[in-house]
């Protein structure tokens, strides 16, 4: 996120459903809301803008995404309850 060329070290707290971001450029932190405590975090470039993408799995299916590079919230339904989501792990 700092546009540096570094990867920024950042955590998810699932008991408030926030991101927390060290920004390495300017050494300081940045959240996010995104996401609920049974969410499970899976950043990623889903947009393929080159930055990462803040996004949770949701039990029932759900993928939560932050698209940073259109500023808005995307949904996708793929997955069965129980399924472990795997971002970015694949690409045909």
């Amino acid at each position: 996120m700092a546009q540096d060329g570094k990867a920024d070290i950042a955590v998810w707290r699932p008991s408030e459903g926030v991101w927390y971001i060290f920004q390495s450029r300017t050494a300081s932190i940045q959240s996010f809301v995104l996401g609920f405590p049974t969410d499970i975090p899976v950043p990623g470039d889903y947009d393929g803008d080159g930055k990462t993408d803040f996004a949770v799995y949701r039990g029932n299916g759900t993928w939560w995404i932050w698209q940073t590079g259109a500023s808005a919230y995307m949904t996708q339904n793929f997955g069965l309850a129980g399924d472990v989501p795997v971002p970015s792990a694949f690409s045909y």
